[in-house]
């Protein structure tokens, strides 16, 4: 015979399991997505600019990609929850914010940020990740 404790350790987990949300799944698979955009080779595009703006490229090359791999996402992936989808929209607006920023510095010709742009940069990387950790969050059932 199983304990009444024992029962209980083996039916909380399975309830919690039970009241997860429902894009759990989905989300946990986009931010997998999100992440597989830093493993992009980007060297081929890169190599033809000069040494000193392939930092700020590589950058914008990055966020372009985080912004497309969270649109494909939402369009193949009907699935999500209305705050899963908002969520997921945050973030990609955040990415594309960045990405804007990064391809403004290279059509003005320049390779480095200016003090301004650092900031926004910053504040967007900043965003950016505590939009990651909300989605996280939502993944863990926390939110």
């Amino acid at each position: 015979m199983i304990s009444r404790s024992a029962c209980l350790l083996l039916v909380v987990p399975i309830l919690a399991g039970c009241s997860a949300r429902p894009d759990r799944e989905p989300l946990a698979r986009c931010l997998q997505a999100l992440e597989d955009t830093h493993r992009l080779d980007f060297q081929k595009e890169l190599r033809e600019f000069p040494v000193e703006e392939r930092g700020i490229r590589y950058n914008g090359l990055v966020a372009r990609a985080q912004v497309a791999a969270i649109s494909d996402f939402l369009t193949t992936t009907p699935d999500l929850t209305p705050s899963g989808k908002e969520a997921l929209d945050a973030a990609r607006a955040t990415c594309a914010a960045l990405a804007e920023v990064c391809e403004g510095v290279v059509r003005e010709g320049r390779s480095k940020f200016n003090a301004a742009e650092r900031e926004r940069s910053d504040e967007l990387m900043a965003e950016f990740q505590q939009r990651l950790i909300r989605i996280g969050r939502m993944i863990d059932g926390k939110e």
